[in-house]
Formats: C-alpha cells, sequence, structure tokens
C-alpha cells in the first residue's frame, strides 16, 4: 500500500455514500448507511472519509469515531444543465448512483482524493457515476442490482437504456466486486463475463438496531399505527417485481377457501412516491385486511416485526433482500419466494413458495399460520440463520478487500479536464 495515511494516521478508504438518504432509495440505503456504522463500531484497520451529497443532517444521528469523517460533495461540485435529466430517469439512475443535478468534475474529485490521503474508494450503491470511472484509484463496488437483465418487462425503455449506460460499465471499471450473495455472483459471471478473480462474497450485515423487541414496545407500535392484533409484514415499495398482486391474490384465496382472513401490514414505501399497492387490495376486495403504513422510520421498524405472526416476502427479483435478515434478527418465522437470491440468504430458515403461484403462495401462508411448531421452528432457524450475518466478521471481509485493492496500480491521468 502507499504509505500515504488519512488524518488519522492510518491508510485511508472513502466510502461514496452520496444520495444515501433514508426513505428516498430501498435497500440500497439501509445497506449504506449500515456499512458506514458498522466500519466505525468495528474497523481495526482504515481511517473512513465518508462521501456525501445534500443534507449532513442524516448523519448526525450518532457520535462518530475519530477514524471515520464526513467530506460533502456539494462543496466541490457545480451546476450542469445538460447533466439535469428528466424525472423518470433521475429515479431509476439517482437511486442508484448520485443526485444528478450536481457533479464532482474529474480533475477535483482526484484533487481530492490526494488531499484526503484516500487510497481505495468503495461505491456501495451498484454503480459508480461515468464522471468518477476515469479516477485514477482503486475502486471496490458493491454489486446488488440487475434485474433488468432478467426483467426487462418492468422498464421504460428509457431505464432500460440509462441501466445499460451505467451498470455494466460499472461491473466492467471496479477492481474488486463485492457480491452479496451467490446468485448476484453467478449473474455477474454469466450477464456481464465478470471475471471470477475480481468477486468477492460479502453478505449484507444485519442493521445494528434488528432484535427481538419487548412486549411492551410492540404494543406500543402496534398502537401507533392502529394495528390488529394479529398480522403478517411485508415491507417493500410497490415496484412491479415486488410482486404485491399476487400476494392479495393469495390473501383472497384464504379469505374464500379457507374463512381465513389475514391481516397485512405494508411498510417501505419510499417518500417520494405517489402510487401505493392499496389499489391491488381493492380490487381483491381484500382493502378491510391491508394496512399501508408507508415510509416507516428505521426505529420502529423491530417491533413491527417482532409483532407479527409472519414476514411474508413474495418479491420476483432481489439481489439480497435485507428484510429476510432483518425478520430473522428479530425471532419471527419468514415465508419466502423461491426465487433470485432469497434462498442463498434464508438458507434452510424460511418456509419457500413458488411467486408466480398465488394459490402456493397461500398455502405457505396457511401452513405456518396454523402450526405452531412449524412457525416456532423457522423462527428458531431464523435467529440461527442470522448469526452469520454479524457485521464485526463482515468488517474484516470487507477490510481486506481493501486490502488487496490498495495494492492494484492505476496510473495517473495528465492534464485532467
Amino acid at each position: 500500500m502507499s504509505s500515504s495515511v488519512g488524518n488519522g494516521g492510518r491508510p485511508s478508504v472513502g466510502i461514496v455514500a452520496m444520495g444515501a438518504r433514508p426513505g428516498l432509495s430501498g435497500g440500497i440505503n439501509v445497506y449504506t448507511q449500515d456499512l458506514v456504522q458498522a466500519l466505525a463500531d468495528h474497523s481495526s484497520r482504515y481511517d473512513y472519509v465518508v462521501l456525501v451529497s445534500g443534507s449532513m443532517e442524516q448523519w448526525q444521528f450518532r457520535t462518530w469515531p475519530r477514524h471515520v469523517r464526513f467530506i460533502s460533495l456539494d462543496d466541490h461540485t457545480r451546476f450542469d444543465h445538460v447533466y439535469h435529466l428528466s424525472w423518470f430517469i433521475k429515479r431509476i439512475v439517482c437511486d442508484h448512483v448520485m443526485d444528478l443535478n450536481t457533479y464532482i468534475d474529474l480533475k477535483s474529485m482526484n484533487s481530492l482524493l490526494r488531499r484526503e490521503g484516500i487510497q481505495v474508494l468503495h461505491y456501495p450503491r451498484t454503480a459508480i457515476p461515468s464522471r468518477h470511472q476515469q479516477l485514477q484509484v482503486p475502486i471496490v463496488l458493491t454489486f446488488f442490482d440487475m434485474q433488468h437483465e432478467y426483467m426487462p418487462e418492468f422498464f421504460t425503455e428509457v431505464e432500460l437504456e440509462q441501466r445499460k449506460k451505467v451498470f455494466y460499465p460499472s461491473a466492467e471499471r471496479a477492481d474488486y466486486i463485492i457480491a452479496p450473495s451467490a446468485f448476484t455472483a453467478v449473474s455477474l459471471r454469466e450477464k456481464f463475463k465478470i471475471s471470477e478473480n475480481k468477486l468477492v462474497s460479502v453478505p449484507v450485515g444485519i442493521p445494528k438496531n434488528c432484535r427481538r423487541m419487548s412486549p411492551d414496545a410492540v404494543a406500543l407500535v402496534r398502537s401507533k399505527y392502529h394495528l390488529p392484533d394479529r398480522y403478517v409484514i411485508y415491507p417493500a415499495n410497490p415496484w412491479l417485481h415486488k410482486n404485491h398482486a399476487r400476494l392479495m391474490s393469495a390473501l383472497r384465496l384464504l379469505k374464500d377457501s379457507r374463512l381465513l382472513k389475514v391481516n397485512l401490514v405494508l411498510t417501505g414505501k419510499l417518500q417520494n412516491t405517489t402510487w401505493s399497492a392499496m389499489p391491488l387490495a381493492l380490487a381483491a376486495g381484500i382493502e378491510d385486511q391491508v394496512y399501508d403504513l408507508g415510509y416507516v422510520p428505521s426505529d420502529d421498524m423491530p417491533a413491527l416485526y417482532s409483532g407479527a405472526d409472519m414476514l411474508i416476502f413474495p418479491s420476483l427479483f432481489e439481489g439480497f433482500g435485507i428484510p429476510l435478515l432483518e425478520a430473522m434478527a428479530c425471532g419471527i418465522p419468514v415465508t419466502a419466494a423461491r426465487s433470485t437470491s432469497i434462498p442463498d440468504v434464508t438458507g434452510d430458515a424460511a418456509f419457500l413458495f413458488d411467486p408466480m403461484d398465488p394459490t402456493d403462495i397461500a398455502d405457505a401462508i396457511y401452513r405456518v399460520m396454523s402450526d405452531g411448531i412449524l412457525a416456532d421452528d423457522l423462527a428458531q432457524r431464523g435467529l440461527e440463520r442470522a448469526k452469520h450475518f454479524a457485521w464485526p466478521v463482515l468488517v474484516e471481509a470487507l477490510e481486506e478487500v481493501y486490502a488487496k485493492a490498495s495494492f492494484v496500480e492505476r496510473k495517473p491521468l495528465l492534464n485532467i479536464r
């Protein structure tokens, strides 16, 4: 590694957290924020410089140790009208990359890296902004999302084009790619022809606040959101691949064929999303069973999980699936789709079903709700499974990746503009 060190006297790694605002993107934001916290709590080898955009307020929820510093890239940006795209492009790219109405130019970014003594950059949000792909510093990329390669029908032509412009070049540029699941690693090899030599498997860690909550805490959150005594929970923004429609059909089947009324609590809707899953509930005739809470602060989620009979997770596509971890850590049974990365994450700790078949979804819900022994066994298996995703161990693995990346030699660019 270069002899250059950060302000804390140790080698420095930059974590690019631009756009990581709670409630404005999906699990990728949860991962970014939890990653920074984990590095703050468990790092033993590096100083970390967290590069953020927008307000610093979201990062002021705790006291940070000396080896973690924050720098706002807004102080180094300039407005570019050409780069300001329409809102639907912004949604699909900004959620994974950065705010598109500002950017830091290549020369300024390289100067910033030299000044701060940053030897490795980690982009944890699947993509590297195109203007950063020429940076002369080793780059580590955590890659989650390749849904467009499998389910292009869920995207507009514009969205598909933008994803193709950003995602594959990002994977190509990265010196090391962290694949959070076996499915994602296989996808990178098969779809993008990424070399095995630069793929590293490091899963997502359990969010810091996820644990089984007391009955009093459960009662408080149930009262706060006016929830029934019994419910199942599904935290997912109502994107098409989250498969809410078939879940509603399954609940209607249970109501009609087994006379079982299952209350469903929905969370995870993004703060900038105007549409919801309630029209699907109305269409299925189960609107009185569905409680759509919209965006729920992360502090309330452990109690919401703990009060649920189960997590129901019918998603058609996941690069990882953080709610699976959260539910297992909170000690509730997990019923989930037999698709993409989900079996990688749950192992033997979930009751799996065919997400394309509402009858199979309904049968899975019925089995777990009607069989207390099965439900208890799944909950216990989940608690044991969750131990494999402890951040202290994962931070050690991440720092090994940073160490490998630090030895990648990149020639400096001349006359950068």
